[in-house]
């Protein structure tokens, strides 16, 4: 009897305290009521996270690609639009650095220079070559002239007409000399 006696004596002293506790200390209440408080501000950062960060598994985007390319290459001195900016077709949209064409450019105009300067030297030459050939042609014909005259007027041996054939080697050397460079100039202008 008496452990009857202690079990009725605790029993009576739990429902005592818990009898003697308010409503919202038991068990049943506190655990409930911090778990929804976690859960509201777990939601409340969740919320104000999700307008500022979006976040997807499987997102695409549908729009346009274009891929922009320079014509020319070069370091960029200004550019003159923003990020997400709308643009038209012919809008400057940046600026490169020209120096690198225009030296090119320089240099081009002096190989140019070059070559004109070279075409007139081969052209120079050219009408060199041709009043060459006229002056072997005018002394051919002076020497042939001269040979004819000698040969019907004389018939002496050969000997004699060394100076006419020596003029007539020269006029040959002369012409194939003239020609030669004709040919060279021609080959070098073309």
């Amino acid at each position: 009897m008496e452990e009857n006696n202690a079990d009725d004596l605790i029993t009576e002293d739990i429902k005592e305290v818990e009898d003697t506790r308010p409503e919202y200390a038991k068990k049943r209440v506190i655990v409930p009521s911090i778990t929804a408080v976690i859960f509201l501000i777990c939601g409340i950062f969740y919320a104000i996270h999700s307008v500022y960060y979006k976040s997807t598994d499987d997102a695409f985007i549908e729009g346009h690609v274009i891929t922009v390319a320079p014509r020319v290459a070069g370091p960029v001195l200004k550019l003159n639009i923003e990020d997400n900016q709308e643009v038209k077709k012919g809008d400057l949209l940046l600026e490169i650095d020209p120096k690198d064409y225009e030296a090119k450019l320089k240099e081009t105009k002096a190989k140019l220079d070059e070559a004109k300067a070279q075409l007139v030297n081969t052209q120079n030459q050219v009408e060199k070559s041709y009043s060459d050939l006229d002056f072997a042609k005018a002394d051919y014909e002076r020497y042939r002239h001269f040979y004819t005259r000698v040969f019907n007027l004389c018939s002496s041996p050969e000997s004699e007409f060394d100076g006419v054939r020596q003029a007539d080697s020269r006029y040959r050397r002369r012409a194939y000399d003239s020609v030669v460079t004709i040919h060279i100039a021609c080959s070098v202008s073309a």
